[in-house]
C-alpha cells in the first residue's frame, strides 16, 4: 500500500540525507578504530620498550654477578661445582634435613634443576653462562662423582650449541 509516508521514505532528498548522515557515521567509526589502532600500538611500543630496558638490566646483573665472583684456582673451581651452590658441602646437611622439608620450610630458597628443587646433595653447574637453570642435582641428570666429565652442558644448552 502506498502512503505519504512511504513517498516521504523514498523521496530522493531524503535519501541522500540518509546517506550523508551514513557517510558522516562512517567517518566518525573510521576515525575512531585509527585512533584505537594508534593508541594500541604506542601501548605496545611502550611495553616493549620496558621489556628490552629489563632485559638490558638483567643482563647487567648478570654480568656483575659473573664478574664479582672470587676467583679461584682450577682445581678448587672444579671441586666447588660438585658441591652445592651456596658452597656447603652436600654432606654436612645431607643426613640432618630431609630436601622437601627445606622447600616447605622456606618457599623462597632458589629452586634449581630441571626439577626445580633447591640445592642439595652433589650438585653440577652447566658451563653456558646463560643457562637459565644453571644448577642440577647430579642424580637428575645422571651423574655420580666418577662420571662428572670436565666441562658439562646441560641437554637444552647442548641442543642450543648443535643448532
Amino acid at each position: 500500500m502506498y502512503t505519504k509516508e512511504t513517498e516521504k521514505e523514498c523521496n530522493i532528498e531524503t535519501i541522500e540525507e540518509r546517506m550523508k548522515d551514513i557517510a558522516t557515521r562512517r567517518e566518525i567509526l573510521h576515525n575512531m578504530v585509527q585512533k584505537q589502532q594508534r593508541l594500541s600500538q604506542e601501548i605496545y611500543d611502550a611495553l616493549d620498550k620496558c621489556v628490552n630496558n629489563f632485559d638490558k638490566d638483567n643482563g647487567k646483573l648478570k654480568s656483575m654477578v659473573a664478574h664479582s665472583r672470587p676467583k679461584e684456582s682450577l682445581d678448587n673451581t672444579k671441586r666447588q661445582k660438585t658441591e652445592r651452590k651456596d658452597s656447603t658441602p652436600a654432606s654436612s646437611l645431607e643426613f640432618l634435613v630431609d630436601p622437601s622439608a627445606i622447600e616447605e620450610e622456606n618457599p623462597l630458597e632458589p629452586k634449581y634443576c630441571t626439577c626445580r628443587r633447591v640445592s642439595s646433595g652433589m650438585m653440577v653447574e652447566c658451563e653456558n653462562e646463560d643457562c637459565p637453570i644453571e644448577w642440577f642435582h647430579f642424580e637428575c641428570v645422571g651423574l655420580t662423582k666418577e662420571t662428572q666429565p670436565e666441562v658439562w652442558y646441560c641437554k637444552a644448552c647442548a641442543a642450543n650449541m648443535k643448532n
